[in-house]
């Protein structure tokens, strides 16, 4: 049935997807990123039953971290990452079958599993869970989390040092970001994950399309992909500026290592004399 899915949808050229149109396109779009999360579902349904067998020493494996790096070749943050997801959604059944069935998205599932898989009285997590599961669908993602936050904050006890008068205080949005280097050896490349608060996000917004620019004539590159070419000039700015902070006794630096006969092979474009 998989082989048959694949089949069919790449048997669609990209001719016929222009003929059919944008709402075409966009609503097929949509279809297969639920497709695509409830396939995550399941994934992670099952890698949490792994998990709990001890599946990955039966294949000499160290832990399902290092069998995720080993044999599906992840990067150790993605194998972290999935590893945690699946053992949070184990105890949140509800909704890891919601996501499964479509009913949520992969990114409301998480924020979930995040905010509930700490409570510890099994009631109140699946009655939380099953209350969530109900209104999601119908809130942004943002709304989401505050919700979740909220049941956070009444249903999981405070640590010592934690809030004062006897309640824990609803955690503040916090910026955060993840970077995971992954690919082979010979050609890795970065990926960037995040969420961002509206001012961080409104900040960097403005940084990438000053750095961006408008598209030229014959601009053969995606927005997505002029985008990423802006954060290089951002990042290359930041690190050129002088302003940064010293770390380590030093200021930010890239080196960078290459063969003088290489080098003298070829000119520099910004300075031919070289």
């Amino acid at each position: 049935m998989v082989h048959a899915l694949l089949a069919g949808l790449a048997g669609e050229g990209d001719e016929a997807l222009m003929a059919a149109g944008p709402h075409f396109q966009a609503e097929q779009l949509l279809a297969l990123e639920r497709l695509e999360e409830r396939l995550a579902a399941e994934k992670l349904r099952r890698l949490a039953v792994f998990d709990r067998m001890g599946g990955a020493l039966a294949v000499r494996s160290s832990s399902t971290k290092g069998f995720l790096r080993t044999h599906a070749q992840m990067s150790q943050g993605r194998a972290n990452r999935l590893v945690v997801l699946a053992r949070e959604l184990d105890r949140l059944p509800v909704v890891r079958d919601a996501q499964a069935a479509g009913v949520l998205s992969a990114d409301q599932g998480e924020v979930l599993a995040r905010e509930l898989a700490p409570v510890d009285d099994p009631r109140a997590r699946a009655e939380a869970a099953v209350l969530m599961v109900e209104h999601a669908p119908r809130l942004h993602l943002v709304q989401v989390r505050q919700a979740a936050r909220q049941l956070h904050a009444h249903l999981v006890p405070e640590r010592d040092g934690e809030g004062v008068g006897g309640g824990r205080a609803a955690r503040p949005f916090q910026s955060w970001v993840r970077l995971s280097q992954t690919g082979t050896t010979s050609d890795p490349f970065w990926v960037v994950s995040g969420e961002l608060s509206p001012l961080v996000g409104e900040k960097l917004r403005t940084a990438l399309e000053a750095a961006m620019g408008t598209p030229v004539e014959g601009e053969s590159r995606t927005h997505a992909e002029r985008m990423g070419d802006a954060l290089g000039v951002v990042t290359d700015l930041a690190l050129g500026c002088g302003a940064l902070p010293v770390t380590g006794g030093q200021r930010p630096h890239l080196t960078l290592i290459a063969d003088l006969d290489a080098l003298r092979a070829r000119a520099c474009p910004a300075h031919p004399a070289l």
